[in-house]
């Protein structure tokens, strides 16, 4: 893991800790794109649909677009 991607992780660990719901929606979707860009496409939907879950748990208007997201991956219908 190379240092962008060991900060983001930390950064999920303390958002979980603190229970920070929308700051969770925001850091999946930053690693769901890092992970577009390295393309990993196993990986992608699995973090765009905790983007998805905190969003919607949060009423993040993101959860929107996160849902049209992995309805055009075929990770939701």
């Amino acid at each position: 893991m190379n240092g962008p991607d060991l900060l983001l992780h930390k950064n999920i660990l303390a958002a979980h800790e603190n229970g920070d719901g929308s700051l969770l929606a925001k850091l999946y979707l930053e690693a769901a794109n890092r992970k577009r860009r390295q393309n990993d496409d196993a990986a992608v939907p699995f973090l765009l649909t905790q983007a998805y879950v905190f969003a919607l748990e949060n009423g993040d208007p993101l959860a929107v677009d996160l849902y049209q997201e992995l309805v055009a991956l075929g990770s939701e219908v």
